[in-house]
């Protein structure tokens, strides 16, 4: 069963608060994309290759790894996406279905800001999510937090470092950043283009010091499952 994004908004009861300047930018830029949604059931939607699943305010989606060593930039990038040679991982999905799926599970981009600038080392307020990545080894499951897969200055990540911007578009119907700058999903460093960043961030001198958990990071090209769930507002 196919159904448009406004039925299906309103099936999900989450309300979106956007001024009729952007709601105009953003129904262009979408129509153009136009992610088809999918119901299985009252409380699960699918988006492409995106699970939802609205009561729990959580969705997976297939990815793979890229990277298994620094310099990164990005968690995650969209499929194809040209910043691909900075980011940990590659999901199975477009710039316009992962946004989509974030609104879906609750995250609302007018809680807090994007960054101003790149490297803005300013901290980030907003709706928190949880990134648990997944995959087989040895035949079992292993779940760990993405924090879990890296260290800053040799020391362990917080696990409540992601915060969603949403990104922003351009004006006057120039383009949705997120797309434009290379499939942006999930961001260590500030950047006005991802769509969730980390919450601190780091600056153009210290990102260097970010470094990949090599122990724990499987072969490059891996399938691994990658969970996003809504966990709040965080400050």
């Amino acid at each position: 069963m196919r159904l448009t994004k406004k039925i299906i908004v309103a099936l999900v009861l989450l309300p979106l608060s956007v001024n009729a300047k952007e709601s105009d930018s953003i129904n262009k830029a979408e129509s153009r994309k136009s992610p088809p949604i999918e119901r299985i059931d009252e409380n699960n939607y699918k988006i492409g290759e995106i699970l939802i699943n609205k009561i729990a305010r959580e969705f997976t989606i297939p990815a793979i790894f890229l990277r298994n060593s620094p310099p990164l930039e990005f968690l995650a990038v969209a499929k194809g996406g040209g910043r691909g040679y900075e980011s940990l991982l590659e999901v199975d999905a477009s710039v316009y279905e992962f946004n989509l799926a974030c609104i879906l599970i609750g995250l609302d981009k007018h809680k807090g800001a994007t960054p101003e600038y790149h490297f803005d080392p300013a901290p980030i307020k907003g709706d928190a999510v949880e990134i648990i990545v997944s995959w087989q080894d040895k035949g079992k499951t292993v779940h760990y937090d993405a924090s879990e897969l890296f260290s800053f200055n040799n020391k362990k990540l917080s696990n409540d470092n992601w915060v969603y911007t949403g990104s922003s578009f351009l004006p006057n119907g120039g383009g949705y950043r997120a797309e434009l700058d290379g499939g942006t999903l999930v961001g260590f460093i500030h950047d006005p283009a991802s769509i969730i960043e980390h919450k601190t961030g780091f600056s153009g001198e210290s990102y260097s010091l970010l470094t990949i958990n090599e122990s724990l990071i499987p072969e490059l090209n891996t399938a691994v499952t990658v969970k996003f769930k809504y966990t709040g507002f965080s400050e």
